[in-house]
Formats: structure tokens, C-alpha cells, sequence
């Protein structure tokens, strides 16, 4: 499309936008020489932040750009919570995929098992795809749950301002976690191809990848310590 711009309205200049973040299987969101040398590339980048330049210039050089604000994310930064709280609560969001929810809620359940025996006893609080709405094996499975698991109906959003740690999948919400300081356990699945959420450049503090019971309960342990003895503060982690 650029290239039938340049030729049929060659006064026009070409403004391109490259969003979102450093994922190294997100190979076509990067230009490349390729594309430079055949012309196609647009005359101005629009990028969101300075940290996105280097993303920009991973495979060519791009000299003409331009800093806007990342109005899509805007929300987060306006709903940003600095309120202290007491409670290490742990919000779960599930993926499309029924299976592979199954899968990582058998696991959490376990693992919250382990925990109880140390006289600990966290608020799991369940954030359903909306997917799962009329789905009936689901809803069974929903009907056995822990007396300390509660299903929120609540936006995503307000449930992070009281939030210790997020345990997810492949998702985007990894992503919104993290901005509000909120460390995120990804559930890796081990039966299929693996897309990682979390771009190049984040703080290893910010998240850790799990694969059964035994990696959920140990990571929710260490980051509830972190929570007693406020080692970190991941709110300024986050900003970075």
C-alpha cells in the first residue's frame, strides 16, 4: 500500500504508528531492511515511549520518529492505585481454551491444598473468560470450589487495586498487572506451543513462569514474603 502511495500521491507523507512491546516472535512488527531498501517502510514512525526506539531499530535503522503518548493503555495509568492494603489476595484469569483452564485451576486448587496446612489461608478470587458463560462442565466444576475461592464479577481493573499477584496464561492481562505493580505467574503450557506474554526488558521481579501445583505454591510463597516484609516495592519496579 505505501509503495502505490508513493507513486500515485508522492506529495503525501506517510505516517506509520508501531505499537505494543518487545515480543521476539512478533517478527512482522519490526521493519527491516528489507523493506527499507524496496521503499515500502512509511517516511515517520509514531512509537509510544523512548524505550520503543530501540524496538524500532532492532533490524534496520530508523532515524525519522515521533514520541506519542500511548492513549490505548491511558486507562491504567489513570486508575493506578497507591492504596496500601493488608490482605495478600491472588486474582486468576483464565484463557479461551476450556482444557487448559481446567488444567490450571486443578492445579492452583492443589496447590492452595499444600498451602492450608501451614495455617495460611489467601483469598483466591476468579476472573472467568467470557467464554465459559453458558458453559455447563464449567459451571460443575465451579460448584466444587474452595470455601476460599470466590468467582468476581467485578472489572478487571478494580479487582488489581487489591491485588497481590496475578496468575495467568498467555494473556494480556500480564501486561495491565504489571503496570499497576502487580507480579504475574504464568502458567506455561506444556502441551502445545508456548506464547509468552511478557516482552524483552521486564524486570524478572515482576514475573515468574509455572508449570504445575508445586512451581504455583513455591512462587506464591515467595512472593507473599516479599509481601510481609515490603522487600520490594514493585509499584516503582513497574514504572520503569
Amino acid at each position: 500500500m505505501n509503495n502505490k502511495i508513493r507513486k500515485y500521491f508522492s506529495n503525501c507523507n506517510i505516517i506509520g504508528y508501531r505499537g505494543g512491546g518487545d515480543f521476539n516472535l512478533h517478527l512482522s512488527n519490526y521493519p527491516t531492511n528489507f523493506e527499507k531498501k524496496a521503499n515500502i517502510l512509511p517516511d515517520i514512525f509514531l512509537i509510544n515511549g523512548k524505550s520503543q526506539q530501540l524496538n524500532l531499530n532492532k533490524y534496520c535503522i530508523i532515524k525519522n520518529f515521533v514520541i506519542i503518548p500511548a492513549f490505548r493503555t491511558e486507562y491504567l495509568w489513570n486508575n493506578i492505585s497507591t492504596n496500601k492494603y493488608n490482605n495478600f489476595n491472588i486474582l486468576i484469569t483464565f484463557p479461551i481454551s476450556l482444557n487448559i483452564s481446567k488444567e490450571i485451576l486443578n492445579n492452583i486448587i492443589k496447590a492452595n491444598e499444600s498451602i492450608s496446612k501451614n495455617n495460611l489461608n489467601f483469598k483466591f478470587i476468579l476472573k472467568l473468560h467470557p467464554a465459559f458463560k453458558n458453559n455447563r462442565e464449567f459451571s460443575n466444576i465451579l460448584n466444587f470450589l474452595p470455601n476460599n475461592f470466590v468467582i468476581s464479577s467485578n472489572n478487571f481493573i478494580e479487582e488489581l487495586k487489591t491485588t497481590s499477584l496475578l496468575i495467568t496464561e498467555a494473556s494480556g492481562t500480564c501486561l495491565e498487572s504489571m503496570a499497576f505493580g502487580v507480579p504475574v505467574l504464568v502458567v506455561k503450557n506444556t502441551k502445545g506451543l508456548f506464547y509468552d506474554p511478557i516482552p524483552n526488558g521486564i524486570s524478572e521481579f515482576m514475573y515468574k513462569y509455572v508449570t504445575n501445583s508445586i512451581d504455583i505454591e513455591k512462587y506464591i510463597m515467595i512472593y507473599y514474603n516479599y509481601f510481609l516484609s515490603n522487600s520490594f516495592d514493585f509499584t516503582n519496579i513497574a514504572s520503569v
